[in-house]
C-alpha cells in the first residue's frame, strides 16, 4: 500500500508529547488512514475529518480515524498529540514518549496508517507492501541513543523495503574494554 514516506518528528520528553510532518505516497488511492488515538491532524493537504472510533471486532482499541474527502494516492499532514498507550487493549503495546524508554512502532499508530478502523484491514495493511523511509527526529536530547533497523545518519533514519517501522529511543551506557 504505501510506497515511500518522508516523516518529520519533533519529540517532547517533558510531556510525552509528538508534533509529527508526514509526506506519503501510495501504491493506490485512499480514503481512510487511522492514528494513534491521542495524535490529531492539525494541517493537510487535503480536506478530511477526523473522529475517535474503535476498530471495528475490537471496539476498545480506540484510533482516531482520518477520512479524506476524496481518495488519493499522496497526503502531507501535520499532526499533534501524545502518544497513548494501548496496554489496556493488548498489554504489549505500552509505547510512550519518555526519558526511561521510548518505542515508536507501526502497532501504536505514531504516524497515519492507510486502513479502515478494522482489525483486518489493520493487518493487511501493515504486512501488505514494503517501502522506503525517511525519518528525522528532533527533540532527542544528547544523552539518550536512537536505535532503529535501518541507517542513522545523525538524527535521520533511513531504511529501505520495510513493512513496518520501529524506533527505539533510550539512555545506552556504553562501558569500557
Amino acid at each position: 500500500m504505501i510506497e515511500n514516506l518522508k516523516l518529520a518528528l519533533n519529540l517532547n520528553f517533558n510531556t510525552g508529547s509528538l508534533e509529527g510532518s508526514i509526506e506519503i505516497n501510495l501504491r493506490e488511492s485512499v480514503k481512510t488512514f487511522i492514528l494513534n488515538k491521542g495524535l490529531k491532524v492539525e494541517e493537510a493537504n487535503r480536506e478530511l475529518s477526523q473522529e475517535l472510533k474503535g476498530i471495528q471486532g475490537f471496539e476498545k482499541f480506540k484510533v482516531s480515524v482520518v477520512k479524506l474527502e476524496e481518495p488519493a494516492n499522496n497526503l502531507e499532514l501535520i499532526y499533534s498529540g501524545k502518544l497513548e498507550s494501548y496496554e489496556s487493549v493488548l498489554p504489549y503495546l505500552k509505547d510512550s514518549i519518555n526519558r526511561e524508554y521510548t518505542l515508536l512502532r507501526t502497532d501504536s499508530l505514531f504516524y497515519p496508517i492507510p486502513a479502515e478502523p478494522a482489525f483486518e484491514s489493520l493487518v493487511k495493511s501493515g504486512v501488505s507492501s514494503e517501502f522506503n523511509a525517511e525519518i528525522d527526529i528532533g527533540g532527542v536530547p544528547d544523552d539518550l541513543t536512537i536505535a532503529f533497523g535501518g541507517e542513522i545518519i545523525g538524527n535521520r533514519l533511513i531504511i529501505e523495503g520495510t513493512n513496518r517501522l520501529d524506533i527505539a529511543i533510550a539512555p545506552i551506557s556504553r562501558g569500557r574494554g
